[in-house]
């Protein structure tokens, strides 16, 4: 399992939550982080763990499946389960899930894009020199 991703995603969906909290001035107690958090950390890891995200090896469409489909289902939790609006994709604000969509895409997309790059210039590298 590749930890280091699964440490780094949690932490961008924290800030993610705190930085939403702060621009909203919620205030920052366990309960209202929770109503956020908690709702996006099932979303996200649920469906990360069920199509392998965090395997050694992993399929191409694992991530972009993850970030869409788990922002989703993190923001129709929260809609559901912590303000009672429903499940329906018209119970959401489509502002909020396309702020959530944008931010949790950069946060977790963004640091896996230079990663790659990096590894791909390493590898071009390695095969210029032999």
């Amino acid at each position: 399992m590749r930890w280091s991703w699964f440490i780094w995603d949690a932490l961008a969906i924290l800030a993610f939550t705190l930085i939403g909290m702060h621009f909203h001035k919620t205030p920052f107690t366990l309960p209202d982080m929770g109503r956020t958090l908690v709702p996006f950390y099932l979303g996200w890891f649920g469906l990360a763990f069920a199509l392998g995200l965090y395997r050694e090896r992993t399929t191409r469409w694992a991530f972009p499946l993850v970030w869409v489909l788990g922002v989703l289902i993190g923001v129709l939790l929260r809609a559901w389960v912590f303000t009672g609006r429903g499940v329906s994709l018209l119970a959401i604000s489509p502002t909020f899930l396309l702020f959530s969509l944008l931010f949790i895409g950069l946060f977790t997309g963004l640091p896996r894009l230079i990663v790659h790059l990096i590894r791909r210039a390493q590898q071009g590298r390695q095969l210029g020199q032999s």
